[in-house]
């Protein structure tokens, strides 16, 4: 500390060690960050499709009315 004129040794400490302090904040920090978000990388807009709707005697009412109120 007379070498370098320094008088505060908590001063002199961070001088001579600030590299392996930076290290350690730098793996404190890492350590604490939380990992981002995930994302998919398929698309599955589109890829379900309703179930096929078959005609019979119960339904076949309902059917034709859709199609007639279409047009």
């Amino acid at each position: 500390m007379q070498d370098t004129g320094i008088k505060n040794p908590e001063k002199a400490l961070k001088d001579l060690y600030e590299d392996k302090i930076d290290k350690v904040k730098e793996e404190r920090i890492t350590s604490v960050k939380r990992p981002g978000m995930v994302t998919e990388t398929t698309s599955s807009a589109g890829a379900k499709t309703p179930s096929e709707v078959r005609p019979n005697n119960e339904n076949i009412d309902g059917l034709i009315e859709e199609v007639l109120a279409r047009e």
